[in-house]
């Protein structure tokens, strides 16, 4: 038994040193999207494949994950225990998304960071919390006096 918790471990263990943290909102976008990769080839995917495959994404974080995301049924699993997708990518949105998620909503980074949809991402944060500033701008008297 400690073979297998050893062998569990090592193959699931990452450096943190290796790579910047993410948010678990982009770290729950690239689980979707590798899984969305994956089912354009017809393919599932195991726990081993994405804790290995996507970036940042750790086995305490996945455990967490996979069980939001089973619930909410966005992810299913095969009779072989591997995960595919259970929601069209095509009409499930970032709103939808975040309203599943616990934690709060990041405020994202520098949006040229990174590139492609983690860009895109970082930018709609950013201008979401620039009026999430905005209208927060205000004094509690001035809000108690209208």
């Amino acid at each position: 038994m400690l073979g297998a918790e050893l062998s569990r471990a090592l193959t699931v263990y990452r450096d943190q040193r290796r790579g910047r943290h993410y948010s678990h909102l982009h770290t729950m976008v690239s689980v979707l999207q590798r899984l969305w990769q994956a089912q354009q080839k017809g393919e599932s995917l195991s726990d081993r494949q994405l804790l290995q495959q996507v970036e940042g994404l750790e086995q305490s974080e996945w455990d967490s994950y996979n069980g939001i995301l089973l619930d909410a049924s966005v992810i299913s699993r095969t009779d072989r225990g591997d995960y595919l997708l259970a929601r069209d990518m095509g009409s499930f949105t970032l709103g939808q998304l975040n309203q599943l998620l616990p934690w709060p909503l990041p405020e994202g980074t520098a949006p040229d960071s990174v590139s492609g949809w983690q860009s895109e991402l970082n930018k709609r944060l950013h201008s979401l919390n620039e009026v999430r500033q905005q209208q927060l701008n205000l004094t509690l008297e001035e809000l108690f006096s209208e």
